[in-house]
């Protein structure tokens, strides 16, 4: 049986630095709105997100 993917975990303040997220490939953003709502939450004072390929849906 294989661990779960997500895990609840106390929420910790992390202060107001700047946070970068590396993703590997940004589809549709919702990850990324994700983890931005969450460091903006801890009160993370910038975020920057960095990508390596983005996939361009049709329209």
């Amino acid at each position: 049986m294989s661990p779960p993917r997500f895990a609840s975990i106390r929420a910790m303040p992390i202060g107001s630095r700047a946070r970068v997220s590396v993703d590997d490939v940004l589809t549709t953003g919702a990850m990324v709105t994700a983890y931005a709502k969450v460091l903006g939450l801890g009160g993370a004072a910038r975020i920057d997100v960095l990508s390596l390929a983005r996939v361009v849906l049709a329209d």
